[in-house]
């Protein structure tokens, strides 16, 4: 959530009480995940797609901050809109982040409103980075705010967070804005915000006036009153140092308002008072209660909701479970060109069908996604009919015979990778063969990337590299269209995550930061064909363990020369344009091999 305006009201008037350097911050401190995420991300260039190994070392770097200075963080993460409350600002937030994705790759420069963006993967890598630490964190619900104050006062312990809601939230422990807490200073110290505090400054003694700020202003879930207050338009420094003047709510509705306001504000305070209303919650509380269910009003299965607060099981996949629709995920691509979430359409597919043995009846469901360099349509997608009515009942090999059916590919040719690298080969498999206009450079620039980001002898390549083929400010076409491809191995591979995650992970999952950096894949991308193959050869032959997973992970490509507009290469998008599941047929209804109807390839629009 956020309060327009009332971020910049607080720097400038409230009084902040310094803390941790006369005595050091110690004990629990509640997180709000997603603010963190884009904290940790702030100053990270995105525009290549994801420099997940920078934002990895950050992340570790902020942890063990806190661990050496003796905070114990817990972290609360954004759930899933399950009321549909939210989305008209979700549908507009990604509209503002198309927006800045177009303006800083074609003409270099934010737009005027411009919002940060924040690479698809870099939750899941923040994520994998808490596991490995054994932090602490859940998966909200929906929105984290509630959930995040009311563990933090069961614990009696600060919030940390950039939402400007907490001004409004009565946190025991106090609030700290990201802004404000210097995590990489020795010792770390902080700036504090109490409402106490705040509310002393009220004139009125109702410590209920405060929701007026948000019944008037408006955040993500409450609509501000279409008519300024008292008939005049004010600014938020202007509204909250007149609430602050008031005796009273009540004597203020009838005096201030006209007649058509009354109803409208009064509505809005009801909604403030409920919104910003906590009980303190343990974290083994918070993860067995839940308010969600499927589409069809049904609880969701017990392994489901355990494996969603773990953060391994992805809200991309309870979006449609719950509502019967999604927008896809923001990613960094081409803006001239459809988005390129359209690669994993047919795998989406197969994930809808899956989800139908939950849903009871089939369904249509509905995906928003980038059409046009900033719009966003929502269009309908037919999924596959499954023909497996019992998923849980599925043995282990099972799951994996299912998994690599719907990506055309046999459980016997992972058998050469270790663990690590069986679900990025598959999503290597489908990539090669189902993304437009791909070259056998790019194919080759993302293999040597995944080789030398997952090494240690990797990192002297990283560090020696010189990035040729950077920008100055936007992107030249050529630069575009590798960004392009790259992007759409990314989509392939959240569709992989979260099949995998649907699954019960028959397939162990690996972090992006070990594989992709952006900035090197299109640096490889762009050379010279000859100047890129002389790095390549002479890498590979001073490592032969780097050679031997490069030459692995090349055997599951395409064995076509992908150019652009080839037609051996266009034969062979025909041939392998749906996955092999689709074309097969069996007998039995509950085969793993083939547990899918035949997949209608037609346009929903019609």
């Amino acid at each position: 959530m956020g309060i327009k305006g009332l971020t910049t009201y607080m720097q400038k008037n409230y009084k902040w009480k310094e803390i941790g350097k006369d005595s050091p911050l110690r004990g629990p401190l509640l997180v709000d995940g997603m603010s963190c995420c884009y904290s940790l991300n702030d100053g990270i260039d995105w525009t290549y797609g994801g420099q997940y190994k920078e934002f990895d070392q950050k992340c570790r770097a902020f942890l063990t901050n806190l661990k050496e200075s003796g905070i114990e963080p817990t972290l609360v993460f954004d759930g899933v809109d399950y009321k549909g409350e939210k989305a008209p600002v979700i549908l507009k937030r990604r509209k503002e982040t198309a927006e800045c994705i177009q303006s800083l790759l074609l003409y270099g420069s934010y737009p005027k409103h411009g919002r940060s963006c924040l690479p698809v993967f870099a939750k899941v890598v923040f994520m994998e980075v808490l596991k490995e630490f054994g932090i602490p964190f859940i998966v909200a619900d929906g929105d984290a705010d509630n959930l995040t104050v009311s563990i933090a006062n069961f614990y009696g312990c600060p919030v940390l967070s950039s939402d400007s809601d907490y001004y409004i939230f009565d946190v025991k422990g106090g609030y700290i804005p990201f802004e404000y807490f210097y995590w990489e200073s020795k010792p770390i110290n902080a700036k504090i915000y109490h409402l106490s505090n705040f509310s002393a400054t009220f004139c009125a003694h109702d410590p209920e006036i405060i929701y007026l700020i948000p019944a008037l202003i408006g955040n993500d879930f409450l609509k501000p009153p279409d008519i300024p207050v008292g008939g005049n338009a004010m600014n938020t420094d202007e509204l909250v140092a007149y609430i602050a003047s008031l005796s009273s709510v009540e004597k203020f509705l009838p005096r201030s308002c006209k007649s058509e306001q009354v109803l409208s504000i009064r509505e809005n305070f009801e909604k403030a008072k409920d919104m910003y209303k906590v009980h303190k919650i343990t974290m083994d509380d918070a993860r067995k209660s839940t308010e969600l269910k499927t589409a069809c009003g049904t609880p969701l299965p017990l392994w489901i909701l355990e494996q969603y607060r773990d953060g391994c099981f992805s809200t991309s996949v309870l979006d449609p479970m719950i509502l019967k629709k999604i927008i896809l995920p923001m990613i960094i691509d081409n803006p001239k060109k459809e988005s390129s979430m359209k690669i994993g359409k047919p795998l989406r597919k197969y994930l809808y069908g899956l989800l139908q043995q939950y849903l009871k009846v089939q369904k249509v469901f509905k995906e928003g996604m980038r059409v046009g360099q900033c719009d966003i349509h929502f269009k309908p997608v037919k999924p596959a009919q499954c023909l497996i009515t019992d998923l849980d009942s599925l043995r282990d090999e099972e799951r994996l015979e299912l998994l690599c059916g719907i990506f055309g590919v046999l459980p016997d040719e992972l058998g050469q990778f270790e663990n690590k690298w069986k679900l990025v080969a598959l999503s290597l498999h489908y990539w090669s063969r189902n993304a437009e206009g791909l070259t056998q450079q790019q194919i080759d620039s993302l293999l040597f990337c995944f080789v030398v980001c997952s090494s240690e002898e990797g990192r002297d390549v990283i560090s020696e590299s010189n990035f040729q083929g950077r920008r100055s400010r936007q992107f030249t076409d050529e630069q575009l269209d590798n960004l392009h491809s790259f992007s759409m191995w990314q989509c392939v591979y959240y569709e992989a995550m979260k099949l995998n995650d649907f699954l019960k992970r028959p397939l162990e999952f690996t972090s992006p930061a070990l594989l992709f950096n952006g900035k090197l894949c299109l640096s490889y991308a762009c050379m010279k064909k000859a100047d890129f193959d002389a790095i390549k050869k002479e890498t590979l032959t001073t490592f032969p363990d780097m050679a031997k997973l490069y030459e692995e992970l090349l055997s599951v490509c395409s064995a076509i020369e992908a150019s652009k507009g080839s037609s051996s290469h266009k034969a062979s998008k025909e041939k392998h344009k749906q996955p092999a599941a689709a074309a097969k047929t069996y007998s039995t209804p509950v085969s793993t091999a083939n547990p899918f109807g035949l997949l209608a390839d037609l346009d929903e629009e019609n």
